[in-house]
């Protein structure tokens, strides 16, 4: 397997949360667009419910979908989106886009083949590279059942709510050991985006709550944000 790191590299994951009644929306607006790799999968949002009223999300399942566009692609792709989905209106989700620095071959000359196709098809979409933002992802992965306290104490520094998805840990035993850990354990992982001012107080009062040296386990990293909308 051959491996494309950073330098050489021009792509970005784009995610978006929205309600899954939005389902079919988001469908039809990847379709248009050409995206040819989506991953999809749910969860369930934590904000409180002041802050669900001002963002306009009822309930709290989520839909998240993860589909990865080329850099020159992408200021098209998100303004295709926000004018869709409507992401600058209440209610109608969250879009946030990370940086790819290591991609296979194979799955880079898919995604660069369907793109000059639907270029030649469309027309050029380049346009202006991606603005630096002011957000980051913080991305916890703890044992299950701590996601609560986890939003509690990003709460506490300034964070706002999160999304939280389920899965199961796999390690090797000797590394789980040293850590303290089981193997094959339930967790959530808990994805929180804030302003960057925000970032290390937040990612230390969930470090102290719920990170490694606590019950709950927790790996608590971040990851930078190129762009975001739906969090005005």
């Amino acid at each position: 397997m051959s491996v494309r790191k950073e330098k050489d590299l021009q792509k970005y994951i784009l995610m978006l949360i929205n309600k899954p009644e939005d389902e079919r929306s988001i469908d039809k607006a990847f379709s248009r667009l050409g995206l040819p790799i989506v991953l999809r999968f749910r969860g369930h949002g934590t904000a409180n419910s002041e802050i669900l009223d001002i963002c306009g999300l009822d309930g709290t399942l989520r839909l998240i979908s993860l589909c990865l566009v080329n850099k020159d692609a992408l200021q098209n792709v998100l303004q295709k989106l926000e004018s869709g989905l409507r992401l600058r209106r209440r209610g109608h989700g969250i879009a946030a886009v990370l940086r790819v620095t290591g991609l296979q071959d194979t799955i880079k000359r898919i995604v660069d083949e369907e793109e000059k196709q639907l270029a030649s098809e469309k027309g050029d979409m380049s346009m202006e590279g991606t603005k630096t933002n002011t957000h980051s992802m913080i991305f916890v992965a703890a044992d299950q059942g701590y996601s609560e306290d986890i939003i509690e104490a990003a709460r506490s520094a300034g964070a706002r709510g999160g999304t939280v998805i389920r899965g199961r840990r796999s390690g090797t035993e000797g590394v789980m050991t040293l850590l303290g850990m089981s193997t094959q354990e339930e967790q959530e992982f808990t994805m929180i985006i804030v302003e960057k001012s925000l970032r290390a107080a937040v990612m230390e009062a969930i470090s102290s709550a719920c990170g490694l040296k606590t019950p709950a386990h927790g790996i608590v990293l971040s990851l930078p944000v190129e762009e975001a909308i739906g969090l005005e």
